[in-house]
């Protein structure tokens, strides 16, 4: 797909989906993962070592209720640490973007002081997905960086560990149209967004898309995207890998 048209489907629907990374590049990234969850969960539980070197990562599922996943997953244990982001980009994590809009770079949205790329672990049953949002909306009320600051900010999400079109990411095409305010909650100790009565109508009005993405592909969209992480039943945890973009071509 050239570059045109990349950016006008984007601009358009609002995302685009795309061949993302090499079998190589894909492999060691997973790989990464792996390592990183398996020894979160062998320093916290010891007991649990011999399983966990035995369990692929998508059957987390299975060990879970032995854990304390809320507060053994928080945001801060899976983010890539600033040695292992550089290790990703070595990996490639971003060159095919690049050669196709050179200026852009990974954004650090909490502040950490290096570029932000977090990764998510999602059970069945839909306790770990939440309701469709836009990213601007966090990165407004959570974040609290001004509408200014964010044109030119777009989303890249991939995964890692998933099933095509059954635990993967949904999308609201052209939702970015959709003039639309949020309602602001306290939660976690941080205010965030939450849909009004207006926005849950139009949601419930207009057709989603389960995104058929395979291994090595990513979906790059817009901030203002409604989307959300779907809500599967199916025996297996999906693992995915996600990260804040900006590039003038994105405004």
């Amino acid at each position: 797909m050239e570059n045109t048209e990349i950016l006008s489907t984007f601009h358009q629907q609002g995302f685009v989906t795309l061949n993302f990374l090499t079998k190589g590049q894909f492999e060691n990234i997973q790989s990464l993962i792996v390592n990183k969850w398996r020894s979160i969960i062998i320093e916290n539980h010891p007991e649990l070592t011999a399983e966990v070197q035995e369990l692929d990562i998508s059957g987390y599922h299975k060990i879970a209720s032995q854990l304390d996943h809320e507060n053994l997953w928080t945001k801060k244990r899976r983010l890539f640490s600033q040695s292992e982001v550089l290790s990703l980009f070595d990996f490639g994590l971003i060159s095919w973007l690049r050669d196709l809009f050179p200026d852009l770079e990974i954004v650090d949205i909490e502040g950490i002081g290096y570029p932000e790329i977090y990764w998510r672990l999602v059970r069945p049953g839909g306790a770990d997905v939440a309701p469709a949002h836009r990213d601007s909306w966090f990165w407004t009320i959570t974040n609290k960086i001004p509408e200014k600051s964010q044109h030119g900010l777009a989303k890249v999400w991939f995964p890692v560990a998933s099933i095509p079109n059954e635990n993967g990411l949904g999308v609201y095409p052209h939702s970015t149209r959709w003039d639309v305010q949020p309602e602001i909650e306290s939660r976690h100790g941080r205010e965030k967004p939450s849909l009004s009565e207006q926005t849950s109508n139009l949601l419930r009005n207009h057709p989603s898309v389960n995104l058929p993405l395979d291994p090595q592909q990513c979906v790059l969209f817009d901030r203002k995207l409604f989307h959300f992480g779907i809500p599967h039943t199916i025996n297996a945890t999906r693992v995915s890998v996600e990260f804040a973009v900006k590039s003038k071509a994105f405004t």
